[in-house]
């Protein structure tokens, strides 16, 4: 076998591969986030943390503004009483299985606010009652929980179910709590709350 022979044609050619090659490298290393930092750790080419810190400056600025999550705690539960109240006057045989409302869980808060530092939120409950309201008062007991619930800045209105034995229907405030009533076999009232500093 004889060997290829190498001409001063293919040395150049070979040269001006490996010079392209450098220049197309030098150039991309020039790119933002073809350097080193492109997992954002924090230089000015970086998206990562320089975005997240941003927006979490942002959720935290729009914390700040909404009452704390102690007072939203007393609003929300002083608005299940109301209900409760509103629900059994046009029901009296609703039994509550708790003497008053109080809160059912509490977590971590969803984006944009989950890594804000103190935020969380808490689900409170009427307490249930035994008894339904009948479907010839639903549309009665809604319009008082409606009425009650506006006070408290509840107002943005999304109805679940409506049909014969059972209704579930929410009224949302701009925070983003839901208070959601249903009847069916028993009666609840539940507020999902919205996300609050626990300042």
């Amino acid at each position: 076998m004889t060997g290829l022979r190498r001409t001063s044609t293919d040395r150049r050619r070979r040269a001006r591969v490996a010079t392209t090659a450098a220049a197309v490298v030098a150039v991309l290393a020039l790119l933002p986030g073809c350097t080193g930092d492109a997992g954002g750790t924090g230089g000015t080419g970086g998206t990562g943390t320089t975005r997240t810190t941003g927006d979490t400056v942002d959720a935290r600025q729009q914390l700040d503004s909404r009452r704390s999550e102690a007072e939203a705690k007393r609003d929300n539960l002083a608005l299940l009483a109301e209900v409760r109240e509103a629900l059994t006057k046009v029901n009296p045989a609703l039994r509550w299985r708790t003497p008053e409302p109080a809160v059912e869980s509490g977590s971590l808060c969803k984006k944009p606010f989950d890594a804000v530092d103190g935020a969380g939120t808490l689900n409170l409950t009427a307490g249930g009652a035994f008894g339904s309201i009948p479907d010839a008062d639903w549309p009665r007991a809604w319009a008082a929980v409606k009425e009650v619930a506006a006070k408290r800045g509840y107002g943005d209105e999304h109805v679940l179910k409506d049909e014969p034995g059972g209704h579930q229907a929410s009224v949302y405030d701009e925070d983003g709590s839901e208070l959601s009533v249903g009847t069916g076999v028993n009666t609840t009232a539940t507020i999902f709350g919205a996300c609050y500093l626990t300042r």
